[in-house]
């Protein structure tokens, strides 16, 4: 009976996690370790890296790899809607970064805009 209920705890704890972080975040390569959060992100526009320390400190960097007009950047997904790193421009610029989030970090996504 003691495993059940604890079997039974363990599957709920997982869940509300779960539901905690956007899908993005949930189910890439993110990682975890020591209160930070890391994750490297890529999609047509470009590819970098985030991570976000003590839930409100970010840095990173992004490169743009394709002459398309457009610019991305990473998201730093939160507990009020997400903050983004800058826009990087024109094809093979890395820019990199360091800020502090007004709201806690949950996850780190990949956007793009035009620039």
């Amino acid at each position: 009976m003691k495993r059940r209920i604890l079997a039974t705890t363990l599957v709920s704890a997982a869940a509300v996690v779960g539901l905690a972080m956007p899908a993005s975040a949930a189910t890439t390569g993110e990682t975890r370790l020591n209160d930070c959060i890391s994750r490297n992100v890529s999609n047509n526009e470009g590819h970098g890296w985030g991570q976000a320390c003590d839930g409100f400190n970010v840095n990173g960097w992004m490169t743009d790899d394709r002459a398309d007009g457009r610019c991305p950047y990473v998201i730093f997904y939160t507990t009020a809607g997400s903050e983004n790193g800058p826009l990087v421009g024109p094809k093979d610029t890395t820019r990199t970064f360091a800020f502090r989030t007004v709201n806690r970090v949950t996850g780190i996504g990949i956007g793009w805009a035009g620039c």
